[in-house]
């Protein structure tokens, strides 16, 4: 089998300044928003309904809270990206200690279309060809493909297999020994990646978190696709072990990034978590 991929419509490069967009309001978190690529802090809002969870109800178990200012007038935009909320605290946390909360995070890209061809050609008794895929398919491999077309009548084309994590896409349905050109159009979600780092500037009385630290970490979507205009909240956990050891006060960051694609400067927008150790 044979592939050659046909020329499709050249992405539009953003040459921006990579920013990460960190809370800085004394006192409140908040939605912090990317559009046109740049990164920029917006107005501080709290979310209703709001409640830490805690992995006990003991009154010195760890409690993660987001750190506010009430805004209820503001809402933040639907066509730019961002996540709140900006800071959150952990306290009371101790060595054997479990604390989660969640991240929000927004996809301000309008639905996105792709359209790629491909030049193939089956070998004898070939049915089957494997192709990788420029941008994920957004859901369902088959709700995301709006048309799938061959230049060869004889062929029957349907979706075999789908494996996001590689984007390849399995097609069946060809006609062995022949060749053809194959158009695929497809809606794509937008990538994100979500992980902990260390503190570029930690807050004023917080120790960086080392590498060991950044491991009790636990990120439940680390590579999410969103739909246009979706909003899905992520959950961070915090595990530490029984024998770990960590200072009074340590802080970590949680990144998103969008993936931008090849030759595209990333920018990113993080979160800051405060961790207070139990006395």
């Amino acid at each position: 089998m044979d592939t050659r991929k046909q020329p499709t419509a050249r992405r539009r490069q953003i040459i921006i300044v990579a920013a990460l967009a960190l809370a800085l309001l004394a006192g409140g978190a908040s939605y912090f928003c990317l559009a046109g690529g740049a990164g920029s802090s917006e107005e501080p809002y709290e979310a209703d309904g709001i409640t830490p969870t805690p992995t006990s109800m003991a009154s010195d178990a760890p409690t993660a809270t987001p750190l506010t200012v009430v805004n209820d007038s503001y809402v933040p935009p639907e066509d730019e990206h961002w996540i709140t909320p900006g800071t959150v605290a952990i306290g009371a946390f101790h060595p054997g200690g479990r604390v989660e909360w969640h991240l929000t995070v927004h996809n301000g890209n309008d639905e996105m279309a792709q359209t790629q061809d491909w030049a193939v050609t089956t070998e004898p008794n070939e049915t089957a060809v494997e192709f990788i895929l420029a941008a994920p398919l957004l859901g369902d491999a088959t709700d995301a493909i709006r048309d799938l077309t061959s230049s060869l009548s004889t062929d029957r084309l349907s979706i075999a297999a789908y494996d996001p994590a590689a984007l390849r896409l399995t097609i069946d349905g060809f006609q062995p020994d022949s060749r053809r050109v194959v158009s695929l159009s497809y809606i794509y979600g937008a990538q994100f990646h979500v992980w902990a780092e260390r503190p570029h500037t930690p807050k004023t009385g917080y120790a960086p978190a080392t590498e060991e630290m950044l491991d009790w970490v636990i990120v439940s979507e680390p590579h999410p696709v969103l739909a246009s205009h979706e909003t899905r909240d992520i959950i961070i956990a915090v595990e530490m072990p029984k024998d770990g050891m960590a200072p009074a006060k340590w802080e970590f960051w949680v990144v998103v990034a969008p993936d931008g694609g090849a030759g595209m400067v990333k920018v990113q927008l993080a979160s800051r978590w405060l961790v207070d150790m139990r006395a």
